[in-house]
């Protein structure tokens, strides 16, 4: 009996003389041991915040500067000088005088066409409207006409006491009042004897917002103020 004949194993194909020689495989390389940690510093306490704290907040707050403080390369600024205060009373008081001026010409403009008759005797004053009867400053100055309300100027200067009387005579003419009474005071140290709030009063009353709403007036009998008061007629219109 014929062997059967063994299959010779084929070379591969470009390992030439290589053919059966067993390359031994790679053994894998050790792992390496893993690093021991770091031992952790604890965190340091300064001016209150951690040092976790205070490198999160130099992160976030970093290239910010205060308002006051020019960047690096700018030049700096100058500063607006602060208004004194005496700059703003100058002003404050010119804007007075400028709404003082236009008041004025308005009270003029309404009190256009009123004419009064006034007299002076001493430290006392009357005056009527054209076509008001006599007997009204008649019954004025002898009391006969109680007041109904009264305003009193003292502490006031002569501008103040302008626009006083005129809001006292239209609001209580509105109210339907006819007789009012305006203390004054008696002004014995004014110039000339006459008290600086007697003269803005008759001119009040006279020649300012308030004349179209006046009949009469009268310095007030003794027992209602005497030289120091004035008795104030309105018409009933």
């Amino acid at each position: 009996m014929t062997k059967p004949s063994e299959k010779k194993p084929r070379a591969k194909k470009g390992l030439g003389g290589l053919a059966g020689v067993k390359v031994p495989k790679k053994k894998p390389a050790p792992p390496k041991p893993p690093k021991p940690p770091k031992p952790s510093r604890p965190p340091e306490k300064r001016e209150g915040y951690t040092t976790t704290d205070r490198e999160a907040f130099e992160h976030a707050f970093a290239g910010v500067r205060p308002l006051d403080v020019p960047a690096e390369g700018a030049r700096p600024t100058k500063k607006r000088k602060k208004a004194g205060a005496p700059r703003k009373a100058s002003a404050a008081a010119a804007l007075q005088a400028a709404e003082e001026s236009a008041r004025a010409r308005l009270d003029q403009l309404v009190a256009g066409g009123v004419s009064f008759h006034v007299t002076r005797d001493e430290g006392r004053v009357e005056g009527r409207r054209e076509r008001c009867p006599v007997r009204t400053l008649r019954m004025l100055a002898q009391g006969e006409l109680a007041p109904e309300a009264r305003l009193d100027l003292h502490g006031l200067d002569r501008a103040e006491a302008g626009r006083a009387i005129r809001s006292f005579v239209r609001d209580e003419h509105r109210r339907g009042r006819r007789t009012l009474c305006i203390i004054h005071g008696k002004g014995k140290h004014s110039e000339g004897g006459i008290g600086v709030l007697q003269s803005a009063t008759v001119h009040a009353l006279t020649q300012g917002g308030a004349a179209p709403l006046v009949e009469a007036f009268v310095s007030a009998p003794e027992r209602m103020g005497g030289e120091g008061a004035i008795l104030v007629r309105l018409s009933n219109k």
